[in-house]
């Protein structure tokens, strides 16, 4: 299991670091005691419950979802004290806004956990949710080979461009139960149903060897090739009966048995095609799944711990 190797000693890094521990604390301190806020994730479970019925055409089983990414968007636009202005880029979280020294992502998350409890246990994220610079992934079946792993490359830079301020990344996290006729926040004795979590910034990857423990991946990039028959593009596949070459060796990328062929850099991953599975040629992972016990023990440049994951109840 990957952890934190080093506390922040360069500059740069003290610098970077310094601020991300600032603005995760700062922003936990406010979603977790600023009572307009809480008073609204109230708000949301009842009118949810009271409207019930009207849920009936609507197409998406998550019925919080827009509500919770409007909630936290209007707190940070509106009334968070070092909100300077919108940021325009597109490649960023749901809710990304400038300070006087930073860019800060959060995107929000609300998980079902009748439907998708798991989802709460570890992170899902997308390539233009982060900007740390993660290793390749995955492993030779056999430990005489040497496999670099499937590479995953996140969008967001470390600095803004047009800026050089440092874009941090944060994850809201709500956990809800949806059953039939009946909803509300999730509440079982004391068990957690909100967690704040920092992902960390990418000039900050190499205090962390530049693995964060990716425990598998929902979604795959693969490649494509001309359509020998015209027309679009189509996937670069082959049966599973095929012949890879003799210096290949098998693979394994989180659940998925597959080939390496060293000279052309190929993972090829099986994957199902019109019902019917084949080998593709893979690469890169996309959306990832990552384990919150790696993200949060983090360490300020004195080397005293502090958390990059929170949880609390509403």
């Amino acid at each position: 299991m990957p952890s934190q190797i080093s506390y922040p000693k360069t500059q740069d890094e003290i610098n970077i670091s310094n601020l991300e521990q600032f603005y995760y604390q700062d922003l936990l301190n406010e979603f977790k005691t600023d009572l307009t806020y809480n008073q609204s994730l109230l708000d949301i479970e009842n009118w949810v419950q009271s409207n019930y019925q009207y849920f009936g055409a609507w197409k998406n089983a998550n019925k919080v979802k827009l509500a919770v990414q409007r909630l936290i968007a209007n707190f940070c636009y509106a009334r968070y004290q070092y909100f300077q202005k919108i940021y325009p880029s597109p490649i960023s979280s749901d809710i990304a806004f400038e300070t006087k020294d930073a860019i800060i992502n959060i995107d929000s998350k609300t998980v079902s956990q009748s439907g998708n409890s798991g989802d709460f246990e570890s992170l899902f994220f997308s390539p233009n949710q982060a900007s740390f610079k993660h290793k390749g992934f995955g492993k030779a079946l056999n430990t005489s080979n040497s496999y670099p792993g499937m590479p995953i490359h996140f969008a967001i830079p470390p600095l803004d461009p047009l800026t050089s301020k440092p874009i941090f990344t944060f994850f809201m996290m709500y956990k809800y139960l949806d059953k039939n006729s009946k909803f509300s926040w999730y509440r079982n004795n004391n068990e957690p149903n909100v967690k704040f979590i920092c992902i960390p910034n990418g000039d900050l990857s190499g205090l962390f060897n530049n693995d964060l423990g990716i425990k598998g991946a929902k979604t795959y990039n693969y490649k494509k090739i001309p359509n020998p028959h015209g027309g679009n593009e189509v996937f670069d596949r082959v049966p599973l009966t095929h012949n890879f070459p003799p210096n290949s060796f098998k693979v394994k990328v989180a659940t998925r048995e597959g080939w390496y062929i060293p000279n052309l850099n190929e993972t090829w991953l099986p994957w199902s095609h019109d019902r019917k599975k084949e080998y593709t040629n893979t690469s890169s992972a996309s959306t990832c799944r990552i384990r919150f016990n790696v993200l949060k023990k983090r360490y300020d440049p004195h080397g005293v711990i502090w958390n990059g994951v929170t949880t609390w109840q509403i």
